[in-house]
């Protein structure tokens, strides 16, 4: 056999390997418990309460696969497949869903993930809504324009219309937390030098490339977690890394499953996010962030 063959053949068991021993340790669905402990993580490091997660897709580019067409070319006119991810506040990969076509948005790989599919269907053992301060609040993911608005994600208020300093705030408060999820894909995206330019290999082989330095990269940060922060090295970024990416960021039941009923209770739930952080939830410094601006 060709040595340019077996290479491809020991890596593509190695990444199998790595995969199915390591996913559930690294990466189970997390318990009710787990999912409180996130947000509390959450609240605590990035000021968002009751967040059980950032989520973001990002294109893993690709050498453009034969006879493909146009089928895997982004809008970054790449050829990619699309890695969506959640992350917990420690830049951790909660839930993931990889290999769909890069010419699919953000928002539609999501509609159609085992992820939307499991927050809709009340599978993932994600707490029911509780009081903070004054009002009850839904469990949430955190996302950007791409994202619906559900009762389980929240979004931003369209910066197209003229929103007032409490919207601001809200749409602050939350680019806060979401960020995290850009930065982990940033780390992964430093550590793993193999991301540095477009995978050679074929899609099935490139996806399992993903999936296995998502484990590894889960496995490093929850060893680093118990070290000194002046002794970790893998979320310590150096100045080649800071050139390579731009990064240093039981479900709430359904009154209804009428779409007009869950549009309503997102939009219940938003103003009462939003209310928060406007009065007993603000944070000194969102203010002046708020005002200068344009969230």
């Amino acid at each position: 056999m060709p040595l340019e063959l077996l290479q491809t053949q020991f890596l593509n068991e190695t990444c199998n390997e790595i995969w199915n021993t390591l996913k559930d340790i690294v990466m189970p669905v997390p318990s009710t418990q787990k999912w409180e402990n996130i947000a509390q993580d959450f609240e605590k490091l990035w000021n968002f309460p009751h967040c059980i997660g950032a989520i973001d897709g990002r294109h893993m580019v690709i050498e453009a696969p034969p006879h493909s067409g146009s089928v895997y070319f982004n809008y970054k006119k790449s050829h990619s497949i699309n890695f969506t991810g959640v992350s917990d506040a420690h830049y951790r990969f909660i839930l993931i869903d990889v290999g769909a076509e890069g010419r699919r948005s953000d928002g539609g790989v999501f509609a159609n993930s085992s992820i939307q599919s499991g927050l809709q269907s009340n599978t993932l053992n994600v707490p029911s809504p509780a009081p903070v301060g004054e009002r009850e609040l839904s469990y949430v993911l955190v996302g950007d324009e791409a994202y619906p608005l559900a009762p389980y994600l929240m979004r931003p208020y369209p910066r197209r219309s003229n929103l007032d300093l409490r919207k601001k705030v809200y749409n602050y408060r939350l680019s806060r937390a979401r960020r995290i999820i850009e930065n982990a894909f940033g780390i992964l995206v430093a550590r793993w030098r193999i991301f540095r330019r477009p995978i050679n290999l074929t899609v099935s082989k490139a996806e399992k490339i993903v999936l296995a330095t998502i484990c590894l990269h889960n496995f490093i940060i929850t060893n680093e977690m118990e070290k000194r922060p002046q002794e970790r090295q893998y979320l310590c970024y150096n100045d080649n890394d800071k050139q390579q990416t731009s990064c240093l960021t039981t479900l709430p039941r359904i009154i209804s499953q009428d779409l007009i009923s869950q549009r309503n209770l997102s939009t219940i739930y938003r103003e009462r996010f939003a209310d928060y952080f406007f009065n007993e939830g603000a944070v000194e410094w969102q203010w002046e962030k708020a005002e200068n601006n344009d969230f």
